[in-house]
């Protein structure tokens, strides 16, 4: 599985494995990791879990990596509010609807006693409103996509 990776990318895979918890985009993490493009991670995270798919056949180890996440229905645009309005343009960027902004799933990661994690990301859900606090800045949206 792991025969054909070229040496000077075996430091990069390792380091990759740190990163398999985190719903990065695979784009970031190869910045990350000084890796020139983003397919060289989706190449890593493939046989990372295959490997993970053969060590723990019932899915285990596979429903815990989050690395290479997407815009989903209740994810909010950090410029505009709203939820549900990410859409993949012809280019396979993501940009919303609304405002036309590019959306951007990148977030800050920070080391704390020796695990990554997403700095300054809290989301709490209300029944009718999404509250995401990114860092200091607060936005709020309803869940009909309007802000």
């Amino acid at each position: 599985m792991f025969r054909r990776t070229k040496r000077g990318n075996l430091d990069a895979m390792r380091q990759t494995i740190r990163y398999l918890a985190l719903p990065l985009p695979f784009g970031q993490v190869a910045d990350e990791l000084g890796v020139l493009e983003g397919t060289y991670v989706k190449r890593w995270l493939d046989m990372f879990i295959a490997l993970a798919d053969q060590l723990e056949p019932d899915g285990s180890l596979t429903s815990r990596i989050r690395l290479g996440t997407e815009p989903t229905p209740t994810t909010p645009f950090a410029f505009c509010a709203r939820v549900g309005w990410a859409r993949r343009t012809e280019l396979g960027w993501w940009s919303c609807a609304g405002c036309g902004r590019i959306f951007s799933m990148r977030r800050t990661v920070i080391e704390r006693e020796g695990r990554l994690e997403i700095a300054g990301l809290q989301e709490t859900k209300y029944p009718q409103t999404t509250q995401v606090q990114v860092a200091s800045q607060r936005y709020t949206a309803s869940d009909t996509g309007t802000a």
